[in-house]
């Protein structure tokens, strides 16, 4: 059965809110589908509906792994390792799905008038490196970074140019 999400080391209470254990859980339709340690459960059992994401905290000065390897770990490991879905498939999940689900015109594809917002990877060599002991680290096999078409990243050199800005649904911002 394909899942729509996968809740990781939730505190499981009983009847009466005390906390009884610490799982994972599988919901899948609505419905719970598994409860325990689900390893590669997530990847495996992804609907082809579901968004990749992070929720990692950028000013967290010891942040998860996740914010510095959530979308390299899905190209690397779920793409190419184990080959649970194609590059093209993962890319559409982290891009042009995102954006059509909240909504942000011209944004997560490439086309005329977008804006442009690229990562330039190296698909044979890209790998999350961030781990719990040293979580900040830079992926392997990101080459170039775009973001709203100034180059922000190059080769493991970081500009300094901060070109995000805040994204607001069915509105298009406008580059100052």
């Amino acid at each position: 059965m394909l899942c729509d999400t996968i809740i990781k080391k939730a505190v499981i209470v009983d009847g009466t809110g005390a906390a009884s254990f610490i799982a994972d859980v599988a919901i899948c339709q609505g419905r719970i589908q598994a409860i325990g340690q689900l390893d590669g459960y997530d990847a495996k059992h992804v609907n082809k509906l579901t968004m990749v994401g992070s929720d990692g905290l950028p000013n967290d000065p010891s942040p998860h792994p996740r914010l510095w390897g959530a979308f390299p770990r899905v190209l690397g490991q779920y793409c190419r390792e184990e080959q649970l879905f194609s590059l093209e498939e993962a890319v559409h999940k982290m891009t042009g799905m995102s954006a059509n689900r909240y909504k942000l015109k011209d944004r997560g594809e490439i086309k005329i008038g977008a804006f442009a917002d690229l990562v330039l990877f190296d698909p044979d060599t890209i790998k999350d490196t961030a781990t719990f002991q040293n979580p900040i680290s830079i992926a392997k096999g990101i080459e170039n970074v775009f973001v709203n078409g100034q180059l922000t990243y190059s080769n493991g050199n970081v500009s300094g140019k901060r070109k995000g800005v805040f994204l607001f649904r069915n509105n298009t911002h406008q580059n100052n």
